[in-house]
């Protein structure tokens, strides 16, 4: 299939039905088909694949084959296993919140996420909205109340803003950075007045240095778990109902509930999520922000495999929870802290649907069958280079549009280098207007240089 056509087929697949089945689309074929959804798409896309690695690699594979054309952001699940009492890494919610930023303001964004990170419930859109700064330039706040808001919300009071989720003051001047900049942000102060707002970016030295003035500051939190003057209430009510259906967990209960208020944040306090502020399925959250002219685009990858991580999942997750001893349970129910498969697959029943072999309720082949191969069968070993060069002529003879990809430009000369002797010319790729490399005509070769 040649680039007009596939665009095409992929424009017209787009304009199926929700939960129609697009089938022969291996791994590499199908971020293809997602990266030319998101470009024609005026509404965020959501892409589900089944494990954290697939998300990695489809990411990377988007943000290549996009270019510039549209942001490409991850939505991870945590990287800790549950009920360890420990902590996933720090930027592993920073990106959540960013996400769901993304996804809320109605941005035409690309997001990645795992079957796994839709089991975990997200801010409700309410909190998240109270969580969100917007600062703009002339309007009044003390430096002091800023940096307490921020430090409450998560971020760390450091002697300079070096990296996200940090904050720090001298004087007139407050830097922040926020999560989702690529550096901090500059509030220059004349009283309690927001004189200037400048984003940052670190030049050599690890001195900030301005890459321009900015009228409005979106400052997310550091952190999704904030315990603020709403969350005792909560918390006191919701752990009171978990150490009721438990019969145990009282002296838990009592350490957690005092070390929040005391502003001391504790290993796995993660868990402790829905007792400090509303939280909802991530699935609820994309319904409730989309306007209903524009809901969020679903895409699930391999949608059997998908549905297997779910099942996998939601049974490790209950699995530990009644393995371990009740009184050294978080005084929060796993249905508080996580959704069910079975949930989390009925939101997912109007999405697209993308695999290899797919097939559609009645048990036929996909509605759309791509026809794309995996490429498994021109792997070359020593000597073996004649067949593919062979194969290769005889799809340039057809018409085709045939790129290679190489990881580097050292690779790419080499595999350039290879090639010529059997005759293959390899073009360099044209570039569209946002950066992302454009086939070449048909019956020509290109090598494309990037993380594909």
């Amino acid at each position: 299939m040649t680039g007009p056509a596939w665009i095409q087929a992929v424009g017209e697949a787009w304009g199926l039905a929700p939960g129609a089945a697009w089938s022969g689309l291996p791994d590499g074929a199908a971020r293809h088909a997602v990266a030319a959804l998101a470009r024609s798409a005026d509404r965020p896309v959501l892409l589900v694949v089944p494990r954290r690695r697939d998300a990695a690699e489809a990411a990377a594979d988007l943000r290549f084959l996009l270019g510039g054309a549209r942001r490409v952001l991850e939505w991870p699940a945590d990287d800790v296993r549950t009920w360890d009492g420990l902590s996933p890494h720090p930027d592993i919610p920073r990106r959540r919140l960013v996400a769901l930023d993304a996804i809320e303001r109605g941005e035409p964004v690309l997001v990645v996420a795992p079957a796994r990170a839709l089991q975990q419930r997200v801010l409700a859109p309410e909190a998240f909205r109270r969580l969100r700064l917007e600062l703009r330039r002339g309007d009044v706040i003390e430096r002091e109340d800023l940096a307490r808001a921020l430090a409450r919300r998560g971020y760390l009071v450091t002697p300079h803003a070096d990296e996200p989720g940090t904050v720090a003051w001298r004087g007139f001047v407050l830097d922040a950075w926020p999560p989702g900049e690529a550096g901090p942000l500059r509030f220059e102060f004349f009283d309690d007045e927001i004189e200037s707002i400048h984003r940052m970016r670190l030049a050599e030295g690890g001195r900030l240095r301005s890459a321009g003035p900015a009228e409005l500051a979106r400052l997310l939190p550091a952190r999704e778990a904030v315990f603020d003057e709403d969350s005792a209430a909560r918390a006191s009510a919701l752990t009171r109902a978990a150490v009721d259906a438990m019969g145990a967990g009282h002296a838990t209960r009592r350490d957690v509930l005092r070390e929040l208020k005391q502003g001391l944040w504790f290993p796995g306090a993660e868990d402790y999520l829905p007792a400090m502020q509303p939280v909802v399925a991530p699935l609820d959250f994309l319904a409730a922000v989309a306007p209903p002219d524009r809901p969020v685009a679903l895409v699930v990858h391999e949608p059997a495999r998908v549905r297997a991580e779910l099942d996998r999942f939601e049974e490790l997750a209950r699995g530990r929870w009644s393995s371990l001893p009740a009184e050294e349970r978080p005084v929060v129910l796993p249905e508080a802290r996580f959704c069910g498969a079975a949930e989390v697959a009925a939101g997912l029943a109007r999405a697209h649907r993308l695999g290899e072999l797919l097939e559609d309720e009645a048990g036929e082949v996909g509605a759309v069958d791509f026809g794309a191969r995996p490429n498994d069968g021109l792997r070359v070993g020593a000597g073996e280079l004649e067949p593919l060069a062979d194969r290769l002529r005889g799809w340039l003879d057809d018409g085709w549009q045939v790129v290679l990809v190489a990881d580097s430009r050292a690779r790419a000369e080499r595999l350039r280098a290879l090639l010529e002797p059997h005759g293959l010319a390899l073009d360099e790729p044209a570039r569209d207007e946002a950066g992302a490399p454009a086939p070449p005509p048909p019956g020509r070769a290109a090598l494309w240089v990037g993380p594909l």
